[in-house]
């Protein structure tokens, strides 16, 4: 019986890292896209931009799916070790199951990736901001008026005040 629990433990293990590693790949392949669209938003080509734009969607929705799995797996893990749902984190992970299941690891470069893609997204995003501004405050000096304050897009193309980037739960 001890020995279908341990299989079971090492299935899981096998399987969430099945879904980690290509994670961090996707996380890379999200950042190339984004450095393509800082140079795109340099160059003011919105054709690109455009394109990009529809691949970074594309890419967030399959980062989403994968994170969705990541969190199955490891609350499947976690419960199979007694572990609390809330608070539940490869590090705890990987401590739960004696510290030498190379989760750390992962979770490092991870974390480096997501950091990595999130660095360069909010300098697009700075300068997006920018480029609003200014053509803002062309326009209203065009029209006669007075300039305002310019409101930022979402990947989606709605407005919104706020510009936070956050993909993943806080789990890593």
């Amino acid at each position: 019986m001890a020995d279908s629990g341990n299989d079971l433990f090492a299935e899981d293990l096998r399987q969430l890292r099945q879904i980690l590693e290509p994670l961090v790949q996707q996380f890379t392949l999200l950042e190339g896209m984004l450095r393509r669209e800082q140079e795109a938003l340099r160059r003011r080509d919105v054709e690109t931009l455009e394109s990009l734009s529809s691949q970074i969607a594309e890419q967030l929705t399959r980062i989403r799916a994968i994170d969705q799995l990541r969190q199955r797996v490891t609350t499947q893990l976690g419960k199979r070790l007694g572990l609390p749902p809330t608070g539940m984190t490869l590090e705890t992970l990987d401590k739960a199951m004696g510290g030498k299941t190379g989760l750390q690891e992962i979770r490092t470069q991870l974390r480096q990736s997501i950091h990595q893609a999130d660095a360069v997204n909010r300098e697009n995003q700075a300068v997006f901001t920018g480029v609003l501004a200014a053509t803002d405050s062309i326009l209203a000096a065009l029209q006669g008026g007075v300039s305002g304050s310019s409101a930022s897009y979402n990947r989606l193309g709605s407005r919104r005040t706020g510009s936070r980037f956050n993909l993943l739960s806080k789990q890593l």
